[in-house]
């Protein structure tokens, strides 16, 4: 479901409806250099956080202190990062 713009009054309520927040990025010279805000604004929600091993992001998401990460591209090693977390309820809560 796409929402559209959300009144930022509503923000946390929209993060609180998911269980984690994912950045599956392709390896491409922007995802590995920019470095996205919406990933912060997830570990603020308190949000398990399941990023592309880019650059950009493995410097918010420190795999295994502040998220998980998985090789960019790859279907296979995201799916397999989301079912740890389904796994492991308190991975998520760390």
């Amino acid at each position: 479901m796409f929402t559209g713009r959300i009144p930022h009054d509503q923000v946390a309520d929209h993060y609180a409806l998911i269980d984690a927040f994912v950045v599956p990025r392709r390896d491409e010279r922007a995802a590995r250099m920019v470095t996205p805000l919406k990933p912060y604004e997830a570990l603020a929600m308190a949000r398990p956080l399941v990023v592309a091993d880019l650059p950009a992001l493995l410097e918010i998401a420190a795999p295994d202190e502040r998220g998980l990460s998985f090789p960019a591209g790859d279907a296979a090693g995201l799916a397999a990062t989301i079912e740890r977390l389904i796994d492991d309820p308190a991975l998520g809560e760390r």
